[in-house]
């Protein structure tokens, strides 16, 4: 019982020595809350914003044009978007007036049969200036073209807002190929 009442004791007192070295070699980045732990970073932010938690109107928004989309209702999708909006595809990256951006979304339902999305997570987040602010998803989508060919994709998108429509779609996928997710 003294045996390991002395190395208890012992391994207390060593974790209580800490060296203060190694924290003031740590910094601390501009963006993160006051609460968190300093850490040395590999990088810093060419343009260094500080973010809050954004609106869940703008969720609801951004997440209602995802959903027409999905429902192959591209006139409804398009409402969601300001007068013009820009476009950052794989292999696209244009600005679109709103009727422009309804026929665009119509073409891509041509070949079209279904889409299944299943949402994974999602965020909004504005500057502390309030300058800017996004709507995030992270999601799966299961699409069916009408030829009956199944693709999985793996969708990261991020939606620019200003004054409740969304002014950019910047869309990142990962296509799985072969295997079923």
């Amino acid at each position: 019982m003294k045996k390991l009442l002395f190395v208890c004791v012992t391994a207390v007192a060593l974790v209580s020595c800490k060296d203060k070295a190694t924290d003031t070699a740590s910094t601390t980045d501009s963006s993160s809350s006051s609460s968190a732990k300093a850490v040395d970073l590999p990088y810093s932010k060419t343009k260094p914003v500080d973010w809050d938690w954004g609106s869940r109107e703008n969720i609801a928004v951004a997440m209602n044009a995802l959903k027409a989309y999905q429902d192959g209702k591209p006139e409804e999708c398009a409402k969601y978007f300001a007068d013009t909006a820009k476009l950052e595809f794989d292999h696209l990256d244009k600005v679109f007036p709103r009727d422009s951006l309804a026929a665009f979304f119509k073409a891509g339902w041509a070949t079209t049969k279904h889409i299944d999305i299943k949402m994974d997570d999602y965020e909004s987040v504005i500057s502390k200036d309030k300058s800017i602010e996004y709507v995030s998803f992270w999601y799966k989508q299961i699409t069916e073209d009408t030829k009956g060919k199944i693709d999985s994709l793996e969708v990261m998108n991020d939606c620019k807002m200003k004054n409740g429509k969304i002014v950019l779609l910047s869309e990142k996928t990962r296509h799985y190929g072969d295997k079923k997710m």
